[in-house]
Protein backbone atom coordinates (compact mmCIF):
# COMPACT_ATOMS: atom_id res chain seq x y z
CA UNK A 1 0.00 0.00 0.00
CA UNK A 2 1.01 3.25 -0.74
CA UNK A 3 -0.60 6.92 0.41
CA UNK A 4 -1.80 9.13 -1.98
CA UNK A 5 -3.63 12.46 -0.46
CA UNK A 6 -4.15 10.37 3.04
CA UNK A 7 -5.91 7.53 1.39
CA UNK A 8 -4.17 3.80 1.24
CA UNK A 9 -3.59 2.53 -2.23
CA UNK A 10 -3.34 -1.30 -3.20
CA UNK A 11 -0.55 -1.63 -5.27
CA UNK A 12 0.35 -5.35 -6.84
CA UNK A 13 3.97 -6.55 -8.38
CA UNK A 14 4.69 -9.63 -9.72
CA UNK A 15 7.90 -10.79 -10.70
CA UNK A 16 10.76 -9.15 -11.46
CA UNK A 17 11.77 -8.83 -15.09
CA UNK A 18 13.33 -6.60 -17.40
CA UNK A 19 10.38 -6.08 -19.78
CA UNK A 20 7.78 -4.15 -17.39
CA UNK A 21 3.73 -4.26 -18.39
CA UNK A 22 1.04 -2.31 -16.51
CA UNK A 23 -2.33 -3.54 -15.86
CA UNK A 24 -4.80 -0.15 -15.72
CA UNK A 25 -8.54 -1.08 -14.89
CA UNK A 26 -11.23 0.52 -16.04
CA UNK A 27 -14.43 2.11 -14.19
CA UNK A 28 -16.11 0.27 -11.56
CA UNK A 29 -13.29 -2.37 -12.18
CA UNK A 30 -9.93 -3.70 -9.92
CA UNK A 31 -7.03 -5.62 -10.42
CA UNK A 32 -8.65 -8.63 -10.34
CA UNK A 33 -10.19 -8.10 -13.75
CA UNK A 34 -6.54 -8.94 -15.24
CA UNK A 35 -6.50 -11.98 -13.24
CA UNK A 36 -5.92 -14.86 -16.12
CA UNK A 37 -4.08 -12.03 -18.31
CA UNK A 38 -1.42 -12.13 -15.40
CA UNK A 39 -1.36 -16.00 -14.19
CA UNK A 40 -0.59 -16.42 -17.61
CA UNK A 41 2.44 -13.82 -18.34
CA UNK A 42 3.80 -14.24 -14.98
CA UNK A 43 5.49 -17.82 -15.90
CA UNK A 44 7.54 -15.68 -18.21
CA UNK A 45 10.70 -14.60 -16.15
CA UNK A 46 11.40 -11.97 -18.79
CA UNK A 47 7.92 -9.58 -17.34
CA UNK A 48 7.71 -7.42 -14.43
CA UNK A 49 3.86 -7.39 -14.08
CA UNK A 50 2.49 -4.02 -12.38
CA UNK A 51 -1.05 -2.92 -11.39
CA UNK A 52 -2.93 -1.19 -8.90
CA UNK A 53 -6.36 -0.46 -7.42
CA UNK A 54 -7.34 2.79 -8.30
CA UNK A 55 -8.95 5.26 -5.36
CA UNK A 56 -12.33 4.17 -4.14
CA UNK A 57 -11.76 0.41 -6.34
CA UNK A 58 -10.88 -2.93 -5.38
CA UNK A 59 -8.97 -2.53 -1.87
CA UNK A 60 -8.05 0.61 -1.90
CA UNK A 61 -9.42 3.41 -0.01
CA UNK A 62 -11.65 6.50 -0.74
CA UNK A 63 -14.87 7.08 -1.84
CA UNK A 64 -14.29 8.65 -4.93
CA UNK A 65 -11.62 8.43 -7.99
CA UNK A 66 -10.44 11.81 -8.57
CA UNK A 67 -7.82 11.95 -10.66
CA UNK A 68 -8.14 14.54 -13.65
CA UNK A 69 -8.24 13.00 -17.19
CA UNK A 70 -9.25 13.97 -21.15
CA UNK A 71 -12.03 11.77 -22.62
CA UNK A 72 -11.58 11.79 -26.11
CA UNK A 73 -14.86 10.63 -27.85
CA UNK A 74 -16.07 11.14 -31.88
CA UNK A 75 -19.88 11.63 -32.31
CA UNK A 76 -20.48 9.40 -35.23
CA UNK A 77 -17.86 6.24 -33.76
CA UNK A 78 -19.49 3.19 -34.62
CA UNK A 79 -18.14 0.83 -31.88
CA UNK A 80 -19.45 3.22 -29.03
CA UNK A 81 -21.66 5.62 -28.60
CA UNK A 82 -21.12 9.31 -27.86
CA UNK A 83 -23.37 8.88 -25.00
CA UNK A 84 -21.20 6.40 -23.29
CA UNK A 85 -18.69 9.57 -23.54
CA UNK A 86 -21.22 12.01 -21.73
CA UNK A 87 -22.20 9.49 -19.16
CA UNK A 88 -18.76 8.97 -18.20
CA UNK A 89 -17.77 13.19 -18.11
CA UNK A 90 -21.39 13.36 -15.95
CA UNK A 91 -19.38 10.92 -13.15
CA UNK A 92 -15.92 12.10 -13.90
CA UNK A 93 -16.27 15.69 -13.56
CA UNK A 94 -12.48 16.72 -13.13
CA UNK A 95 -11.85 15.54 -16.58
CA UNK A 96 -12.10 17.07 -19.46
CA UNK A 97 -14.27 15.92 -22.38
CA UNK A 98 -13.42 16.62 -26.02
CA UNK A 99 -15.75 15.59 -28.77
CA UNK A 100 -14.85 15.48 -32.44
CA UNK A 101 -16.86 14.52 -35.36
CA UNK A 102 -16.24 12.25 -38.11
CA UNK A 103 -12.89 10.67 -37.05
CA UNK A 104 -14.68 7.59 -35.86
CA UNK A 105 -13.30 5.30 -33.21
CA UNK A 106 -9.76 6.04 -34.65
CA UNK A 107 -9.10 8.68 -33.40
CA UNK A 108 -5.59 9.93 -34.89
CA UNK A 109 -5.82 13.46 -36.23
CA UNK A 110 -3.17 15.89 -35.68
CA UNK A 111 -6.22 17.81 -33.22
CA UNK A 112 -6.91 15.12 -31.01
CA UNK A 113 -2.68 14.01 -30.89
CA UNK A 114 -1.59 18.03 -29.95
CA UNK A 115 -4.47 17.83 -27.28
CA UNK A 116 -3.25 14.76 -25.50
CA UNK A 117 0.06 15.86 -25.56
CA UNK A 118 -0.89 19.44 -24.75
CA UNK A 119 -3.11 17.62 -22.02
CA UNK A 120 -0.28 15.58 -20.40
CA UNK A 121 2.28 19.01 -20.46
Amino acid sequence: MTLCNGKRIRQYRWENGSKKILFVHGWQRATYRWKQYIELLAQNPEYTLLSFDAPAHGQSEGKQFTVLGLIIHDQKDGLTDFSNARLLHQYWPQAELMTTTGLGHRLRSPEVIKAVVDFIK
